[in-house]
């Protein structure tokens, strides 16, 4: 499992978290990529790219915004 799990705006999200140079067990790797088939978000992070998490959130909101193509069927706009 990720260093921190989570869920954002319905989106779920897991982030292994690294100090340095160091890189996922292969256990981890594969968490991640479970994560991502799954259509989660699944990143690592470290000192040098950790700031990046907002900018990833903000992408989130973006999708946010996308009106749902399915709504209509969800609202009985559809017979």
């Amino acid at each position: 499992m990720p260093d921190i799990v989570g869920c954002y705006k319905g989106k779920f999200f897991g982030i292994e978290c690294k100090a340095g140079k160091n890189t996922p067990t292969p256990l981890q790797e594969k968490n991640l990529r479970d994560i991502k088939k799954t259509d989660g978000i699944a990143v690592v992070v470290n000192e040098d790219n950790m700031n990046d998490i907002g900018t990833l959130l903000e992408g989130v909101n973006r999708l946010q915004d996308i009106p749902d193509p399915w709504s209509q069927w969800h609202e009985g706009g559809v017979d």
